[in-house]
């Protein structure tokens, strides 16, 4: 009885308990809808923060990292559920029903736990920054463009197919290539790794090139790299360790090696080619079969000549249809014959000779080929002499000349090339530096099409090893007296006769001791030290007898101090002192008034002095990415620097002028990349020809003395960025009339007041208020009327954009009206993201009647790419309901997270993919025709 009393009083106890939470859930039902109000509202704006976030990252070709996704995918499935909840609740909003009732406690429970579930996702969310969201997408390989199509080559298949087998074969790790200088074992090299990522028999790659003089930390750093590992080490051996262990994972990586010259212990790179299961394996290529051989490979194949048959048509399908004439197909023949199956020399010399018709240079190409060859040359490297010697201009030659000045298989900056080549005057008949650039791009462009260098899709440019072999070999030639010592290690200063040397390199030169006091080279013109590692002291008399000198180069060294002497150079025409980081004072350099081309990227100058306004000959000046991060210049150095036609530099503080007129020299600016504000900006995946005439704007506020600089610099900019808490609309930044003619690409972000890009006519007149007062900036009169804004802006506007990219601008309502959207002729690029007020992104303010064709219509025929992101009030693309679209060339549309948007506007007959993250959304659109709806979904991906 006393056990039934126990049980009974324990069930009792129970009961109650339980009831007392019910009754909890349903006296607490409206404070815990409040709360799940208050915690949707909460997701969703850190749901905005993070994917602000993600898309900078996606941007800046960076791989998210699968927490995030996932906590995203959390959120977004929370935020439905909870949304849905609080609809569910909004239906019982009366008393009248009882207020104990099942619906009210059982949406009391879900909700008290739906809170608890959100508030534990927004502590998980909480510790996301805006460096934490991904990683650096591995890089992928340089690549050179090959030479010929080597698919096309029979007689290398079965070589191919060798070096596959063998790389599928288990037992199989290390795989050695060999063959003489110009067989083309990097190209061979390159279809194998094609053809190894389109099988997929591995999940990573790397491909490094070791060249001549290997630097086993470069090559260590290189791989790294592109598995996208990060070497904490210093030593040697910790890196290894570190490589090691990264390798000896389960993924299958293939490692290629290019140009190895003697036996490499890979052990001692970290490299593991002998593991369980031959996981990592690894493909090198050498000239020298005795390399295979030392490293005790698994298999050894040679790369043999062409047959020719493939020679022939490799020699026709660079030189042109030409050879096919009976005139000129038996000499042409003797010259493939005379290059004995190497594609290098079959190709250098076909685009020599391409579409020339004149027998008499094809009889004089062959003799002097057969006159090289009998004495004692080797086949490729006469090819490439006479390919020199082709062409047409001693500018052009000099250009080649000066690529050997970089060491092998370096990845050569066009910028470095124009200062060497303007310090010594060699772009001639040219007014201005833009020209001179011009046509240092078309020199570039022929020795390309020559087949002298090799430009990757990136724009990036290389010299052959055997290209540069050739180079070096005739620049170091009595009449072009260069001595190029790049990349070599010395224990003292080199003995060199530098008495009727004019250019000297030592790139990349490691010397163990100390530069000697003074050298001695009354004819030195150029001179490199370029990546002079172990340079922290130049003495300081060291430059005192180089009175000729026109280009010196001490980017990438260790320097502390410039010496001294550097007041000796009169005749200076270009220094280059980029990446000095510990340099912080430029005052020698005050001296040089000669100068015309000033580079101090990436250094620690804090001010320039005063006494920089004497260098009134200077032409370019460049200071990016100084640290600290402020850079102050006086105005009134600038107003000085009356030549001056490219200027680069962010970070810049004190930058204002006191009137139009000061800020006028910067109007003939023809190359310009200014940064003004304290916030960093990521420029990744932005190449220097981007940014040729870039603005970068991240204030608070646009005072008008910062505004002089900007209206005279507007007209001309082709990048602007806008990171302006205070604008309102873009107009702000200049006077009233600009019309952005050359602008071609604009980013707006976090632009926390901006409410439209360019106001409608309906809107014009309410902003007149905008324009006044101190710190707009737009030289606007007060006294303008609101019936003269209503016409404003005038039309065309952004004609000549190409990439428009707006995210999180929290006040934006419209981007721009539809008039302005149907000039946009040029559009490439088009994303709107995380921008959570936008109702409609193209108002129409036009006076034409509805059903008007040219209203109804709006053309892109370049748009490639649209996006939207993210704009939960997005209602309408544009005010007319009638808007048709015609995008004939776009390729990918996608939608995420525009929950209002009715209607896509659309016609677009390349489209390849159509991405969204919710199918119900899609089925909710409303379409013209069933059949355009039909033909979207054949290209739907939905990706929650």
């Amino acid at each position: 009885m006393e056990a039934f009393s126990g049980v009974t009083g324990e069930v009792t106890k129970s009961v109650i308990t339980h009831g007392e939470r019910e009754l909890n859930y349903i006296c607490r039902f409206k404070r815990n809808i409040v709360d799940l109000g208050d915690n949707i509202a909460a997701l969703e704006a850190i749901i905005i923060v993070v994917l602000s976030w993600v898309d900078a990252a996606r941007n800046n070709n960076h791989l998210i990292r699968k927490t995030v996704e996932t906590w995203l995918e959390q959120a977004d499935r929370l935020f439905g559920e909870a949304t849905q909840l609080k609809s569910e609740a909004g239906d019982i909003n009366g008393w009248w029903k009882g207020w104990v009732t099942i619906s009210r406690f059982r949406l009391s429970r879900k909700a008290a736990k739906k809170n608890v579930d959100i508030q534990k996702h927004l502590g998980e969310g909480s510790k996301f920054g805006e460096n934490n969201v991904s990683d650096p997408r591995p890089v992928q390989s340089y690549e050179p463009e090959p030479v010929g199509d080597f698919k096309t080559f029979a007689s290398r298949a079965k070589t191919e197919f060798q070096v596959i087998a063998a790389l599928k074969n288990d037992k199989i790790s290390l795989v050695g290539i060999f063959g003489m200088p110009g067989v083309g074992k990097t190209m061979l090299m390159q279809a194998i790794m094609a053809q190894v990522k389109k099988e997929k028999l591995f999940d990573e790659f790397a491909s490094v090139v070791v060249s001549q003089k290997p630097d086993l930390e470069k090559i260590q750093d290189a791989i790294a790299e592109k598995l996208d590992l990060k070497l904490k080490g210093e030593l040697l051996s910790t890196r290894a360790a570190e490589l090691r262990e990264r390798l000896n994972q389960e993924r299958k990586t293939l490692l290629c090696l290019d140009d190895v010259w003697e036996p490499m212990e890979l052990v001692k790179i970290g490299i593991p080619y002998k593991n369980a299961g031959n996981r990592c394996k690894v493909i090198f290529t050498t000239r020298i079969q005795s390399v295979c051989e030392s490293m005790e490979m698994d298999e050894k194949i040679e790369v043999k000549v062409l047959s020719e048959v493939d020679s022939w048509n490799l020699f026709r399908s660079k030189a042109g249809v030409v050879v096919d004439s009976s005139l000129l197909e038996t000499v042409a023949g003797n010259i493939v014959k005379e290059c004995k199956g190497l594609p290098l020399a079959i190709v250098t010399l076909s685009l020599a000779l391409r579409n020339n018709k004149n027998i008499t240079v094809w009889d004089d190409t062959l003799a002097q080929l057969h006159k090289s060859i009998s004495e004692k040359m080797e086949p490729v490297n006469a090819s490439i002499r006479l390919s020199y010697n082709f062409l047409q201009n001693e500018t052009t030659k000099m250009c080649f000349l000066f690529w050997c000045m970089f060491p092998e298989d370096f990845e050569i900056p066009t910028d470095v090339l124009f200062g060497y080549m303007m310090g010594e005057k060699l772009i001639r008949n040219v007014d201005t530096f833009e020209e001179a650039r011009n046509r240092l791009q078309a020199t570039v462009e022929k020795l390309t099409s020559a087949g002298l260098l090799l430009k990757d899709d990136l724009g990036h440019i290389m010299m052959h090893d055997v290209v540069r072999d050739v180079a070096v070999s005739i620049a170091c030639e009595q009449r072009n007296e260069f001595i190029v010592k790049a990349k070599m290690s010395f224990d003292d200063w080199p003995d060199m006769e530098l008495e009727k040397c004019k250019r000297l390199s030592l790139m990349d030169t490691k010397i163990r001791y100390h530069l000697p006091s003074q050298i001695k080279a009354p004819n030195l013109l150029t001179l490199s030290l370029n990546s002079f590692n172990d340079l922290h002291e130049i003495p300081s008399n060291f430059f005192q007898e180089l009175t000729n000198l026109l280009t010196l180069d001490l980017s990438n060294t260790n320097i502390r101090s410039l010496p001294a002497s550097l007041s000796s150079l009169t005749n200076l025409r270009t220094l280059h002192v980029n990446k000095c980081y510990n340099l912080k004072n430029i005052s020698p350099v005050v001296q040089l008034n000669r100068l015309e081309i000033l580079c101090l990227n990436e250094s620690r100058i804090e001010n320039f002095p005063e006494e920089m306004g004497r260098l009134t000959s200077l032409k370019s000046l460049n200071f990016l990415r100084t640290f600290p991060p402020y850079t102050t210049i006086s105005p009134k150095v600038i107003l000085r620097l009356f030549r001056l036609e490219e200027f680069s530099g962010n970070y810049i503080e004190n930058l204002k002028f006191s009137s139009e007129n000061d800020a006028s020299p910067w109007k003939k600016m023809t190359k310009f990349k200014i940064s003004l504000g304290k916030h960093d900006i990521s420029l990744a995946g932005k190449t220097t020809r981007e940014f040729q005439r870039s603005l970068f704007l991240t204030l608070s506020s646009i005072s008008i003395s910062i505004s002089h600089l900007i209206q005279a610099l507007l007209p001309k900019t082709i990048y602007l960025y806008l990171n302006c808490e205070g604008i309102e609309n873009v107009l702000q930044l200049d006077k009233i009339e600009v019309s952005f003619p050359n602008l071609r690409e604009l980013r707006v972000e976090l632009c926390g007041k901006l409410v439209t890009l360019i106001p409608c006519r309906n809107f014009v007149s309410e902003s007149v208020n905008q324009y006044k007062g101190d710190d707009v900036g737009n030289g606007v009169e007060q006294g303008l009327s609101s019936t003269q804004l209503s016409y404003l802006p005038p039309s065309p506007i952004f004609h000549n954009l190409t990439e428009l990219i707006i995210r999180d601008c929290h006040n934006l309502k419209h981007l721009f009206p539809l008039r302005v959207f149907q000039h946009l002729s040029k559009l490439e690029i088009m994303v709107v993201a995380s921008c959570s007020t936008l109702e409609i992104l193209f108002p129409d303010d036009s006076d034409m009647e509805s059903g008007d064709v040219e209203k109804d219509k709006a053309s892109h025929p370049l748009l490639n790419y649209f996006g939207l992101f993210y704009l939960p009030k997005l209602s309408s693309f544009s005010g007319s309901d009638s808007l048709v679209v015609d995008w004939p060339s776009a390729k990918s549309l996608y939608v995420s997270k525009c929950p209002n948007l009715k209607r896509l506007p659309h016609s677009a007959p390349k489209l390849e993919g159509f991405e969204i993250t919710d199918e119900e959304w899609f089925n909710k659109l409303e379409w013209d025709y069933q059949r355009m709806k039909a033909e979207m979904q054949t290209l739907l991906e939905v990706k929650c």
